[in-house]
């Protein structure tokens, strides 16, 4: 009987690699995304702090507060975008190191499967060779026996 060799092993290093590399890619964009969120709250703070002028304003002041209360506002608006996509890059990078570990999951049960079916496999065989050989011993006796008589 061969030595137990499966060449899923293989594939399976492969897949843990890429099972790896799908935790790394997580790990970055939840990364990625605590940055969009600081930033995303600071543009929340600096927009609050612009809305709320002090004092009296002329026209030229006032329209100039107006103007940058919206550069501010398309800034806080770009921010959350912005965030919304990195959540939604975690999502995906999550799903896919999930589907990577299942993938891992699926074929480290297929190798644990034909390693038990080679164990079998060599158990049968030795149960056989015990088997013959009591055979051929029991067979060798018997033409021993009729020799001699």
């Amino acid at each position: 009987m061969k030595s137990y060799s499966f060449r899923l092993g293989t594939v399976l290093r492969v897949r843990r690699v890429e099972t790896l590399l799908a935790r790394q890619s997580v790990g970055v964009a939840a990364r990625v995304l605590a940055s969009a969120l600081v930033r995303e709250q600071e543009m929340v703070d600096i927009y609050e702090q612009a809305a709320r002028p002090r004092g009296e304003l002329d026209g030229a002041a006032f329209v100039a507060a107006h103007e940058r209360g919206g550069r501010l506002a398309g800034m806080l608006a770009s921010a959350v975008d912005e965030r919304a996509a990195h959540e939604a890059r975690l999502g995906a990078e999550r799903l896919e190191a999930v589907r990577a570990e299942r993938r891992v999951a699926v074929l480290e049960r297929l190798d644990e499967r034909r390693r038990v079916e080679w164990m079998a496999a060599v158990q049968h065989e030795d149960v056989a060779v015990l088997d013959d050989f009591a055979t051929g011993r029991a067979a060798a006796r018997a033409m021993a026996a009729t020799r001699v008589d």
